[in-house]
């Protein structure tokens, strides 16, 4: 072991990236736990390396004494004064045992030593650089497939990717290259491990950062990302810049840039979507590719309403719920999908979406609205509408004692606030027969007022065929169909209005209720 030993030493270290000095200081160490082995543990043991010819030496500390009874701890005061003249009883000086058969045996066992402690040394510098490498992606080789995960080697490191952090489905080769994320380092009993991943969505952002240079230099952000491993992945993406597309951006001329995603991740389907800060616009997006018609957001409650057309429900909810799953995880809102029918049938108002688009997509289901005749009507304290005997509703409070329109086809009752949609319901459903009150059930109304109209002077007035009455420019009703074209007699007070058919009250309404003829 001399300049030869000192040369390969020098090699290793320039091979495998560790310093000289640390090779040295392992070798020092083994030949010491080699020598104890040979020769005894008892001695203070101390091993020098020259680094011009690679001479190794042995030494001992041994106490000066009169008398030795230990050898391997102890040396006479005269071999002591032969090898340091100035030595004294007591004293411990250090003295040469470099044994001359320190041979076969001890150079294995060094040996062993010495590449055990190379290993180490080695992965603790491969552990120390990767430490500062987490959240990164590299580039990995396989090397073993086992049932607890895979192991991969990358940049003269090995990395394990743990089975909970593989690709659902996806199968592994040796030698397969493969684009990993670093999660984590962790130095425990079964030595240094460098843990990746195929599953995190971070890999997803890496990815992109590496195919787009937009994204990699911050003139895109990624603003938000959910992704189910193998499946689809969501990624919602902003500009940082004026005039930067973002998603055609990232999509890349023909859809290269994205596709490379794509094949990076074996396939997975990947949505880049426009970011916004109105939460109805983003989740909207979110719930791409389906048509949404509506989004109405609770803040309180941070659930979202989301309206689309009955064709697009099932492309909103995707496959066993996934396009809905990985929207509520981009957006951070729980999404409850309604269809328009579903909607309009549970009396949903639907008061801030698009009204072409609810139109298109309602004249879709009843093509028969487009020649629906239009009425107007008041509605009542109750929230409800009367149409032809039946009160549709109720509306919410705001459109108490309001005009709202009203079109009506062979299936089903729409009602507008001006163009805007507000709810529909199906012809019959939720019935209120218009009838006349006894005079117990039409408490609190007064006796006087009951009085005032036995003696108001009677007049005849015609019901319309949709069964409405027009009186002094106002209109009442609906009445019952059998009274349509009928002759009836009509007495008003102030305040109410009777309607009476052979001398018995058929109706009465409140003069206040009354609809203004248009």
């Amino acid at each position: 072991m001399k300049s030869e030993f000192y040369a390969a030493v020098a090699q290793i270290a320039s091979e495998r990236g560790i310093s000289p000095e640390e090779i040295i200081e392992k070798v020092q160490q083994a030949l010491i736990s080699a020598y104890k082995r040979r020769f005894g543990g008892g001695q203070n043991i101390s091993v020098r390396i020259d680094p011009a010819t690679g001479t190794v030496r042995v030494y001992a500390e041994k106490r000066v004494v009169e008398e030795v009874e230990d050898p391997r701890e102890e040396i006479s005061l005269v071999e002591a004064r032969r090898l340091l003249p100035n030595a004294r009883l007591g004293e411990v000086i250090t003295i040469e045992t470099t044994p001359r058969d320190f041979g076969r045996i001890a150079a294995q066992t060094a040996r062993q030593t010495f590449l055990q402690h190379i290993r180490e040394a080695e992965r603790s510098k491969v552990l120390g650089e990767f430490a500062g490498r987490v959240g990164e992606m590299v580039s990995a080789i396989v090397r073993r497939v086992t049932p607890q995960g895979v192991y991969l080697s990358a940049d003269r490191a090995e990395l394990f990717m743990p089975a909970r952090e593989q690709i659902p489905n996806e199968r592994y080769r040796i030698n397969q290259h493969l684009q990993v994320y670093i999660t984590e380092t962790r130095d425990d009993k079964r030595g240094p491990q460098i843990l990746v991943s195929r599953s995190h969505p971070k890999l997803v952002e890496r990815l992109f950062e590496m195919e787009v240079p937009e994204v990699m230099r911050g003139a895109v952000e990624i603003v938000a990302l959910a992704r189910e491993p193998g499946v689809r992945s969501k990624v919602a993406v902003r500009a940082r810049q004026p005039g930067v597309d973002p998603v055609g951006s990232c999509v890349g001329q023909r859809g290269v840039r994205i596709q490379n995603v794509v094949n990076a991740l074996n396939g997975e389907k990947i949505d880049v979507l426009p970011w916004d800060p109105n939460p109805a616009t983003f989740i909207a997006s979110a719930l791409s590719p389906a048509t949404v018609l509506e989004v109405r957001v609770d803040e309180e409650s941070h659930t979202a309403t989301v309206l689309v057309p009955d064709k697009s429900l099932s492309l909103a909810i995707g496959k066993e719920g996934q396009n809905a799953r990985l929207a509520a995880r981009l957006t951070g809102w729980k999404i409850d999908i309604k269809s328009l029918s579903t909607a309009l049938e549970e009396g949903l108002v639907v008061g801030t979406g698009e009204v072409p688009s609810v139109e298109a997509a309602v004249l879709v289901q009843d093509p028969e609205l487009a020649s629906a005749a239009e009425e107007t009507r008041r509605v009542r304290p109750d929230g409800t509408v009367v149409f032809q005997t039946v009160a549709y509703g109720p509306l919410p409070p705001a459109y108490v004692g309001k005009m709202v329109r009203l079109r009506a086809t062979s299936q089903r009752v729409y009602l507008y606030d001006g163009e805007q949609l507000l709810a529909s319901y199906r012809r019959g459903e939720v019935p209120k027969e218009v009838r006349m009150p006894s005079q117990e059930e039409a408490t609190p109304i007064p006796p006087e007022a009951w009085a005032a109209l036995g003696t108001a002077r009677p007049e005849t007035r015609k019901v319309s065929p949709d069964g409405m009455l027009v009186y002094q420019r106002a209109r009442y009703g609906p009445l019952p169909p059998e009274y349509a074209g009928q002759q009836v007699e009509v007495r008003s007070t102030p305040e109410y209005l009777a309607i009476y058919q052979e001398g018995e009250p058929i109706a009465l309404f409140r003069r206040e209720d009354a609809d203004e003829e248009g």
